[in-house]
């Protein structure tokens, strides 16, 4: 993008039509006896995710189609609601690479007390104890009674390196919104999109090849 987005959860200086969407495309579904990955209907959550960046930024907007809100928890307590869960392995990587970093794990959510915040759970660097904001990031949050989310996340140079923000740079991503159920315990259901192989940290011979 030639100028820089305004991260206030409205996506149109993003200018969307020009972009080509990504669709989450399969479900999943912890803590029961079957783990259904087939994705029957998209009644329940549906989800798109766009990318943007700069020479300061990569951005990311994620419009979540939901029909109910759930949120609660702090920090890394917001992972099991309605909540974007990030992996992002800041280099390239195809078929027969070696795994040279840790990627990074980010929480994205609505927490209890309404506020929307970035949870760093994991990287390639020393975390502190509860995880922290990823330094220079920032994210918007809209909820839309009865429609659903829109997530808008500007990740800073600092918060994603060695990855360089330049043409011909590669970065592997994987994503899940996660969200249970309430008055369901131990059941986490979500829908996911990932490009190349479903964890970013690893498993990349059976998972394809980017070249």
């Amino acid at each position: 993008t030639k100028k820089p987005l305004t991260i206030d959860g409205d996506l149109s200086d993003w200018q969307l039509d020009s972009l080509v969407p990504n669709p989450f495309f399969f479900h999943v579904n912890f803590g029961r006896e079957k783990v259904d990955y087939l994705w029957k209907n998209r009644n329940d959550c549906d989800g798109t995710m766009y990318t943007r960046w700069d020479d300061n930024y990569l951005y990311f907007a994620f419009k979540i189609k939901k029909n109910w809100f759930y949120n609660d928890g702090e920090f890394s307590g917001v992972w099991r609601y309605d909540c974007m869960h990030i992996s992002l392995y800041p280099s390239g990587l195809k078929k027969g690479d070696n795994i040279e970093l840790v990627s990074y794990r980010d929480h994205v959510a609505i927490d209890k007390h309404g506020k929307a915040i970035i949870d760093r759970a994991q990287g390639p660097y020393p975390i502190p104890a509860g995880g922290y904001w990823p330094k220079g990031s920032r994210v918007a949050i809209k909820k839309i009674p009865g429609q659903g989310y829109i997530f808008e996340l500007a990740y800073s140079r600092n918060a994603i390196k060695p990855l360089k923000l330049s043409k011909g740079e590669k970065f592997r991503l994987a994503l899940n919104f996660l969200f249970s159920k309430p008055k369901i315990s131990n059941s986490f259901v979500g829908i996911g999109w990932f490009f190349g192989n479903s964890n970013v940290d690893g498993a990349a011979d059976l998972h394809g090849e980017i070249k």
